[in-house]
């Protein structure tokens, strides 16, 4: 495990890309941030001696040619026979093979010549047509220039429709023998971070590596998550990246491209907005690249250094009271920013974000250039969404314990009536009726989850009653709920809803226990993260618990067990083969919330 996601491929023999995706997963409402890394793979002294070798070679050849040149004029019974010369020309073909074989070693550590290398990220939203009704879509249609995916462009090929009859694999040929076709999903693009110029010439010299840091706008705050677990429903963001290789004056190009974890932007009320997939694509301003070199790299320049720091000898007093208390206020920000840093959850303060503050506190915000990108006009009038949706998530526990009377609540929705509150309704006990009867009482541990959290809960069960559990599964299950507006025509409306299972757990129950406690622990890794509950205008994502009971009669089943062998020593009893009973299913709804932790990568 990586504390970092690291995500690399080879751009040729001997070049590697490496893109660090600074957090994992990013949220609506912040900008992506990603660090380029080309390695050349080659080793200068490896040249070096390589090159020594050729001249050498070269050196005895030409000592070869020479000592023909000298003793050509000789005759002898070897010359008229050419024995000798044979010797000489084989030799002579044995050291050209030699020179032949270290120039193809040389071109692993020879420089590489790279241009127009480009970045840029997209929102792809894939749906199946049988599901989603694409006529009824206001812009199911649309496509935006410059996002078409790898693999559309392999589809297209030539070469594919041939290597693929080569590759066909048996699990396919058994596949369309039964029938079985993959589902044709349709694209919608609804975000594009147009192409950022990373740099237009590069010439990378062996064991050389060229840092780059890529910066994109900050994301709209309304951005549905990463959703692609789904056979039908796919949202899916991706960072594509192109360059060319120029080669004796041929140029190759080279595309490649990975996915991005996206999470929901939650505010400090644990409220989401309600995303829009049918609609014009959001096109984004270009992002901003720039070279991290050794001496950016190493101890960070303080822009306090940009001023002149000599002082005129005829500074008034009042001058420098304002100096003083400017840096007065600049000491005060800095304490702070520190205790702020210290008290979300033990982490402490971004150095970028401390310094930025002090210098404007000391110099004023004025003196400075902005580093960060130009906020859209309607995200700049969303006062409410002030804060960090990891720092709001983490304060929700002690939020919702403190005011359990305001998850019922629908507060301060006229300001934005696109925040939806995922709390609404929620409850940590549920009670399990049978046809009036009491059954079982279903206990929560928390009020909310997040997508990397286990989920705790147990089950009381009735201990006295006409019917009795003898066995407890629980399932979690995600539920995709298509508006009616967008489904397809061949689908009912009134048809109940399918959940997909994540993951089951399965219990018997015994005579004498009355409480039975469960422990989920969903399948999750860095690269195939949980997607927290969410909604679109198309359809919305939730979660449940599917709690299975097997239910028995005791007056029915009062004797469970039957005897089996009986003698002056004993009795030997087996449990009964054959028991009437019925199984009872029931949903209990569960919050997910996306999670203030970084998964990192492997």
């Amino acid at each position: 495990m990586r504390g970092q996601r690291i995500e690399s491929t080879e751009i040729c023999e001997n070049a590697r890309l490496e893109i660090a995706f600074e957090r994992n997963p990013f949220f609506a409402g912040e900008p992506i941030q990603l660090g380029l890394r080309i390695k050349h793979l080659g080793s200068s002294h490896e040249l070096e001696r390589l090159r020594a070798d050729i001249e050498i070679c070269k050196k005895q050849i030409e000592e070869l040619e020479h000592r023909d040149a000298t003793e050509g004029k000789k005759w002898g019974l070897s010359a008229l026979l050419g024995t000798f010369g044979n010797d000489k020309r084989a030799e002579k073909e044995k050291i050209e093979q030699q020179i032949t074989k270290l120039e193809q070693q040389m071109l692993f550590h020879e420089p590489i010549q790279l241009v127009s290398c480009y970045i840029q990220l997209y929102g792809m939203f894939r749906y199946d047509k049988l599901i989603v009704s694409r006529e009824r879509l206001e812009n199911g249609g649309r496509q935006v220039a410059g996002v078409r995916t790898i693999d559309d462009m392999t589809n297209n090929s030539v070469s594919h429709t041939l290597v693929g009859l080569l590759n066909v694999t048996l699990d396919d040929v058994s596949k369309s023998f039964i029938g079985e076709q993959e589902v044709e999903m349709a694209k919608m693009p609804f975000l594009l971070v147009p192409q950022t110029l990373v740099f237009s010439e590069l010439c990378l010299m062996p064991e050389e590596t060229k840092t780059f840091q890529f910066r994109s706008p900050r994301l709209p705050h309304d951005l549905p998550p990463s959703y692609y677990s789904s056979k039908h429903l796919n949202i899916e963001y991706f960072c594509d990246m192109g360059l060319a290789r120029v080669k004796q004056g041929t140029v190759s190009p080279f595309k490649t491209e990975f996915t991005i974890n996206i999470c929901p932007f939650v505010d400090s009320l644990g409220r989401q907005f309600t995303s829009t997939l049918d609609r014009n694509a959001n096109i984004l301003p270009c992002g901003r690249v720039k070279e991290i070199t050794e001496a950016s790299q190493s101890r960070r320049k303080s822009g306090a250094s940009l001023f002149v720091r000599r002082r005129s000898s005829l500074l008034s007093l009042n001058q420098q009271d304002t100096h003083n208390e400017d840096s007065a206020k600049a000491k005060s920000v800095f304490r702070t920013s520190i205790d702020e840093g210290f008290m979300n959850e033990g982490e402490g303060p971004e150095l970028e974000q401390m310094v930025d503050k002090v210098l404007d506190a000391q110099f004023g915000p004025q003196e400075f250039e902005d580093l960060s990108d130009d906020e859209p006009s309607e995200v700049s009038n969303l006062a409410i969404l002030k804060g960090d949706p990891r720092i709001n998530i983490g304060k929700l526990n002690s939020y919702i314990q403190s005011l359990p009377s305001s998850l019922n609540d629908d507060e301060s929705t006229d300001a934005q009536p696109n925040l939806m509150s995922q709390f609404k309704n929620c409850q940590k006990e549920y009670i399990i009726n049978r046809n009036g009867e009491f059954i079982a009482k279903v206990n929560l541990s928390k009020y909310f989850y997040d997508t990397s959290e286990d989920l705790d809960l147990c089950v009381e069960l009735c201990q006295r009653g006409k019917h009795k559990v003898t066995a407890v599964s629980i399932k979690l299950e995600c539920f995709e709920l298509v508006n009616p507006r967008y489904r397809a025509e061949g689908e009912d409306l009134n048809t109940r809803p399918e959940g997909s299972s994540i993951y089951e757990k399965r219990t018997i129950c015994f005579e004498n226990s009355p409480q039975i406690f469960f422990k989920l622990i969903p399948p999750r890794s860095p690269s195939n993260q949980m997607t927290s509950q969410f909604r679109t205008d198309i359809f919305q994502l939730r979660w449940m618990l599917c709690i299975k009971f097997v239910v028995l009669d005791r007056t029915e089943n009062e004797v469970m067990l039957e005897q089996f062998y009986e003698d002056k020593n004993g009795a030997l009893f087996h449990a009964k083969k054959n028991v009437d009973g019925v199984d009872f299913v029931c949903h209990v709804p569960v919050v997910i919330l996306p999670t203030p932790k970084e998964f990192g990568g492997w």
